[in-house]
């Protein structure tokens, strides 16, 4: 029977054989849209025949095909059901099958914690007697999964055992990915060396097999270029998809963009701010075409450092109050669509503690565990409001930590981690009550700090510059020093909004900048 003959026939429901068969087929292929169909059509004929394990075999392919298509809430919702249904039936093998699908639901939803629960959780279920190549999807998700948690260690041995496998049993295909992951893993790790060489062997299979990678790929072989330096290497990898008139492979909708960003970076490194800004006007021209609003204020933030690398502060600054109000939007919108995903995939009181639980986590900095932009958006206006009516003050101090830049490229990406967890310890402990810290993104902080005139704010952060540039750095950065810069503002009567008053602490940074790093600046209001 072929391929096709899968659809219910004129004279009765497809052979149950060939149904296990295309089954398989389906978990064994890496994901293409087009297999909507064919799953749909076994979940038919499966249907016909009563066979239920089939039906909802099928039904999770769908279900990852919806999930990587964006319709996360759709994929959730359909992974979820099958996985209460294979726990009540005791189906080890859809039990183990619907964690891998739930750990990309959540991985999508930004919850890499619960992501990497459900990873471990199909990893302990699949069964000994598991198809090969569906072994190596369990253990490549685990792989990610401990990658995005930190757990390099981890993810390096998985990502190995998912490479066996592939390599054994998979495709070509299969063998790119884990390489892809794994380059990506070092590179997020720190370990600019060891990503390139990965890179690398990934780019030279492809060239063994006469292969095009993705643009995805190539965003990360051209990321392991820059970050070992090798910045010819990189341009000439990555204008393989970011020229003009590149031919592209790709099935990402945000992958050309990014090529285009990593690209930019490229161009500003070797000082080339023509060719970087117009990468950057395109990287921003195909993000707004294409809605991809984290790319775009992440290119909003590029052309922030490229302006300033050139002395344009007024336009870099400029630049910067775009990107913040962008990130915050972004993100205020991704958390609020995390809730309603919640609460459409799982019933109502499971929804309620949920949703309770990523409201949570919406206030709060993953990294650092401070307070985040969002929750600055939402509860300074009513400090203000409060000390409008009361005849008191509120002082914010904006934070930026100096040339963290380098901390990240000559140490890695863990080390500038470790820094930015211990520089936020001491600016939680800085506010009196009523007052909180928060991280706005990257290595920049803000202090909210109710009832404090301009001389009370500036001792506090005088006192927090103290500590970080006195803090032993030595066994995480060597000779690389770390301090901080303050810019202070306190309201007044004449206080406009929210916006207005990070706007002039915002400004002082800059001023504490331009006078040589390390020190507070504070500035009437």
């Amino acid at each position: 029977m072929s391929q096709n003959a899968v659809a219910d026939s004129p004279t009765g429901p497809a052979d149950a054989e060939e149904l296990r068969r295309e089954s398989v087929r389906l978990e064994t292929e890496l994901f293409d849209p087009r297999h909507m169909a064919r799953a749909e059509r076994v979940e038919r004929a499966a249907a016909a025949l009563g066979l239920v394990d089939l039906e909802l075999r099928a039904r999770l392919v769908q279900a990852d095909i919806l999930l990587r298509s964006g319709e996360t809430a759709a994929g959730g919702r359909t992974a979820r059901d099958v996985n209460r249904w294979a726990d009540a039936n005791r189906h080890q093998y859809l039990l183990a099958r619907s964690h891998v699908v739930l750990s990309r639901f959540f991985r999508y939803l930004g919850d890499r914690q619960r992501s990497l629960e459900d990873a471990v959780r199909a990893v302990e279920l699949t069964p000994d007697d598991t198809h090969p190549v569906v072994r190596f999807d369990h253990e490549l998700t685990l792989a990610v999964a401990l990658s995005m948690t930190g757990s390099y260690a981890a993810a390096r041995r998985r990502y190995g055992r998912a490479g066996q496998l592939a390599e054994a049993h998979g495709t070509l295909r299969h063998r790119l990915s884990v390489l892809n992951n794994l380059a990506y893993c070092e590179y997020e790790a720190g370990n600019a060396a060891a990503s390139l060489a990965v890179a690398r062997r990934m780019q030279t299979l492809a060239d063994a097999h006469d292969v095009v990678l993705p643009a995805s790929f190539i965003d990360t072989l051209g990321e392991a270029y820059l970050a070992n330096g090798e910045y010819e290497a990189a341009r000439a990898a990555l204008l393989r998809v970011a020229a003009p008139d590149a031919q592209v492979v790709t099935t990402e909708a945000d992958a050309v963009a990014s090529c285009l960003l990593t690209l930019a970076e490229v161009y500003r490194r070797v000082d080339d701010t023509a060719a970087a800004e117009e990468t950057l006007d395109r990287c921003l021209a195909l993000s707004d075409e294409g809605g991809l609003a984290e790319i775009r204020a992440s290119a909003l933030l590029a052309r922030a450092h490229l302006y300033a690398g050139q002395g344009r502060y007024r336009e870099a600054f400029e630049q910067h109050l775009v990107f913040h109000r962008e990130w915050a939007e972004l993100h205020q919108a991704e958390s609020d669509a995390r809730a309603r995903i919640t609460q459409a995939v799982f019933e109502a009181a499971e929804a309620r503690q949920d949703s309770d639980r990523f409201r949570e986590l919406s206030f709060r900095d993953p990294l650092t565990g401070l307070y985040n932009r969002r929750r600055v958006e939402e509860r300074l206006p009513a400090l203000l409001a409060e000390a409008a009516e009361t005849g008191g003050v509120v002082a914010v101090a904006i934070v930026d930590l100096d040339h963290f830049k380098q901390i990240n490229d000559q140490c890695s990406h863990e080390t500038g981690d470790l820094v930015l967890k211990a520089v936020a310890g001491y600016l939680g402990s800085a506010p009196a009550e009523g007052g909180f810290a928060a991280r706005l993104g990257g290595e920049e902080f803000v202090l909210v700090l109710p009832g404090d005139d301009s001389a009370q704010a500036v001792r506090r952060c005088e006192k927090v510059r103290r500590l970080v540039h006195a803090h032993d750095w030595a066994p995480l950065t060597g000779q690389l020093p770390v301090t901080a810069s303050f810019g202070v503002a306190v309201s007044s009567a004449d206080t406009g909004s929210p916006a207005d008053l990070l706007r002039a602490a915002d400004q002082n940074l800059y001023a504490a900048k331009r006078a040589g790093r390390d020190r507070v600046v504070a500035a009437p209001f």
